[in-house]
């Protein structure tokens, strides 16, 4: 009746020991703050969430999150995830953008 039902080609296969290195030296994401970045791109707002560490800023980690028509839907799904994501309920963790010594000139 479906003569190419059963042939299926499975893609799966098991993943190296690198790919999940991040959850076993995740400790570090207990004591990070959690940013959102929204950006406008070919017509849809991009929203993102950014999880950096308190006492390295440059460690982090960059999430992409999804992608809406409006900004007012990306800013309201955007400060959610960041909402649901802080490990810091009250918010006492913060990042000084000055640490980063970043000379514009």
């Amino acid at each position: 009746m479906f003569p190419g039902l059963y042939n299926i080609v499975y893609t799966e296969y098991p993943g190296g020991e690198n790919e999940l290195r991040f959850l076993r030296e995740a400790g570090w994401l207990m004591n990070s703050e959690v940013r959102q970045q929204v950006t406008y791109k070919k017509g849809r707002w991009h929203v993102a969430i950014l999880l950096i560490w308190a006492e390295n800023p440059y460690r982090f980690i960059k999430r992409p999150i999804d992608h809406y028509d409006s900004e007012r839907k990306a800013m309201i799904h955007a400060d959610f995830f960041k909402r649901t994501m802080q490990k810091d309920e009250r918010g006492t963790v913060k990042i000084n953008e000055n640490d980063f010594n970043i000379c514009f000139n």
